[in-house]
C-alpha cells in the first residue's frame, strides 16, 4: 500500500517542539481499541483523545495528517506506547505504510531492559485474556519489576518506584 502523505526525511521543527511539550505533559493510556487505535487522556484536560496510527496518522484533537503536523497525543503513542525511538524517522511521519505499521506494532525498535518490560506486560495481558491469571478483585497484585513498563503512564519502573510500592 502506498503512503498517503510524502515521506519526511528530517524531523520538522514542530516535531521538536512537540517532543519538548511531551516531556512536560502528563499523558495516560486509557484504552487500546484494536492494534492501532488508542484512547489517551491528559491530566490537564477532562476529555480523552482517540489516536489513530497507520496510513493516516490522526487524533481527535485535530492533530496529524489533516493539520500537517503531529500532536503530542500521536507522539506519545509512537514514542511511549509503541516505543519507536524519537530519532527514528517513523516517529515523525504523518502516514505509515503497512510494513512500517507492522514494524511499529512488533516493537522491532526496542532493545535492552525496555524490551523485557514491554514483553512481560504484554505476556501478562495475554494470560489474563486466556484465563490463566484471574482478573478482577480476586486476583493477586502483580509484583513490581524494575525497568518494566507501567501499563498506564508507559514509563519504565525505577528503583524509586519499587521502594515506594507504586
Amino acid at each position: 500500500m502506498s503512503r498517503s502523505h510524502p515521506y519526511i526525511n528530517k524531523p520538522p521543527p514542530a516535531f521538536t517542539a512537540a517532543l519538548e511539550t511531551l516531556s512536560t505533559t502528563s499523558l495516560l493510556l486509557l484504552q487500546t481499541i484494536g492494534p492501532t487505535v488508542f484512547v489517551i487522556k491528559t491530566t490537564s484536560y477532562s476529555k480523552p483523545f482517540k489516536v489513530y496510527i497507520g496510513t493516516a496518522q490522526r487524533c481527535t484533537c485535530g492533530g496529524g495528517e489533516g493539520r500537517g503536523n503531529l500532536c503530542v497525543h500521536i507522539l506519545y503513542v509512537m514514542t511511549k506506547v509503541l516505543r519507536v525511538p524519537s530519532d527514528n524517522p517513523l516517529s515523525w511521519q504523518l502516514s505509515l505504510t503497512e510494513p512500517e505499521i507492522e514494524q511499529c506494532l512488533k516493537g522491532d525498535f526496542n532493545t535492552g531492559a525496555r524490551e523485557g518490560g514491554r514483553r512481560a506486560f504484554l505476556r501478562r495481558r495475554k494470560e489474563v485474556e486466556k484465563g490463566v491469571v484471574e482478573k478482577g478483585g480476586g486476583s493477586k497484585r502483580q509484583d513490581l519489576v524494575e525497568d518494566e513498563v507501567c501499563p498506564i503512564c508507559q514509563d519504565d519502573m525505577t528503583s524509586d518506584d519499587l521502594a515506594a510500592g507504586r
